[in-house]
C-alpha cells in the first residue's frame, strides 16, 4: 500500500485491493500505478 498527500494534504491510501479493482475494470490503467499517485499528488485541476 502506497500513500499520497493530497492537495489539501490529506493522506490517500491506495491498496493493492483498490489497485486490482481499479485495473480489473479500466485494465488500461495497469502500467500507471506510480502516476496515478503522482496525479493525487500534483492534479492539473481540482
Amino acid at each position: 500500500m502506497d500513500v499520497a498527500k493530497s492537495k489539501n494534504d490529506v493522506p490517500i491510501r491506495l491498496t493493492e485491493e483498490r489497485w486490482f479493482h481499479i485495473t480489473e475494470e479500466q485494465s488500461e490503467m495497469a502500467g500507471y500505478y506510480f502516476e496515478v499517485l503522482e496525479t493525487v499528488e500534483e492534479p492539473v485541476a481540482v
